[in-house]
């Protein structure tokens, strides 16, 4: 039990984790935008310019960094933790913030805006919890 009480107060370093992965992977995903679309002039199947991949992109890298930093966090702050109980406070948060993205999308349509902050939120909880199964990961 005490395991499992542990596990869960761990994950609450998630919750500012997300937010600064999200931001860290936005710039990183900017950045290899702005060097594939200037330096290279790659496009999406020889197009030029911005395409749909290379829009979406940088919020699947930032919700990639977000989970490995997250994950990674978590596994050296407590090695012992408990996967479904260290899941629980990020899969509110998510939750939370997906219930956010839905209700807009419900008030304004669907957009290419909420295409990429449910990219953003699916690849950061699949990373997270991808890193957290694999307890070997250094």
């Amino acid at each position: 039990m005490k395991n499992k009480i542990y596990s869960v107060f761990v994950s609450l370093v998630v919750i500012p984790l997300f937010a600064i992965g999200q931001f860290l992977g936005l710039l990183v995903g900017q950045l290899q935008n702005w060097f594939f679309n200037y330096f290279l002039n790659w496009g999406f199947r020889g197009m030029s310019g911005p395409s749909f991949w290379t829009e979406l992109l940088p919020y699947i890298i930032s919700g990639g960094i977000a989970g490995a930093i997250s994950g990674y966090a978590v596994s050296k702050i407590y090695k012992k933790y408990d996967l479904n109980f260290v899941m629980i406070v990020p899969a509110l948060s998510i939750l939370v913030v997906l219930y956010y993205v839905f209700t807009q999308i419900g008030i304004e349509g669907w957009s290419f805006k909420r295409v990429q902050d449910l990219a953003q939120q699916i690849a950061t909880i699949g990373i997270y919890y991808f890193l957290l199964k694999e307890k070997d990961f250094t």
